[in-house]
């Protein structure tokens, strides 16, 4: 056997990293974080890296002390009035955010402003159609999401569609349901 070819394929690349957050003077938190390094291609900013599917496995230390994770759970909602999802989530966010700055070209080297450029050129780029009740539907919105959700806006959830020219069912979401949250960024 011989190997002929061998192309690289840069489409999707995992990452592994570990990380240790101290979060004040009491917990420290080691996570485990690994996902897929995706790029939204622009032409206003070139590739831009985004993560995607990150997943964060965390282990907290109370005073240098390896706790059991549902310990630590409880006794979080026990002393603490904030919730403990509120905290995984502001840990997991964190960790998802000093990834992404150690790749060069990030989503988060962008300013609030150039985010909103890059929604708007990427909502101008999705793919669309005219549904029979006489809307206009996009779909393929991964892009527009990945930068709505770095500008902490929740992405808008998609329904079914029937299409007015062509066969078929598609799923997607009403181009003025991107437009509006266009708007209130551009306003704010």
């Amino acid at each position: 056997m011989k190997l002929v070819n061998l192309k690289h394929n840069e489409d999707y690349i995992r990452f592994s990293k570990s990380l240790t957050i101290k979060v004040n003077d009491l917990i420290t938190v080691e996570a485990d974080v690994c996902g897929g390094v995706g790029s939204i291609d622009s032409k206003l900013f070139g590739k831009v890296i985004v993560l995607e599917d990150p997943d964060i496995c965390p282990t907290y230390y109370i005073g240098d002390k390896k706790t059991k994770y549902n310990g630590f759970k409880e006794l979080y909602n026990q002393l603490f009035q904030d919730n403990y999802d509120d905290f995984l989530s502001s840990i997991d966010l964190f960790a998802e955010n000093e990834v992404l700055n150690t790749f060069e070209n990030s989503i988060n080297k962008l300013t609030k402003k150039q985010k909103i450029k890059l929604l708007r050129e990427q909502i101008d780029l999705m793919p669309r159609f005219e549904s029979d009740c006489g809307k206009i539907i996009v779909y393929r919105q991964w892009a527009v999401n990945s930068v709505l959700c770095t500008l902490q806006v929740p992405r808008p959830s998609g329904k079914k569609y029937n299409r007015l020219h062509g066969t078929g069912n598609s799923y997607g979401v009403e181009i003025s349901v991107y437009q509006n949250i266009l708007n209130e960024l551009l306003n704010k």
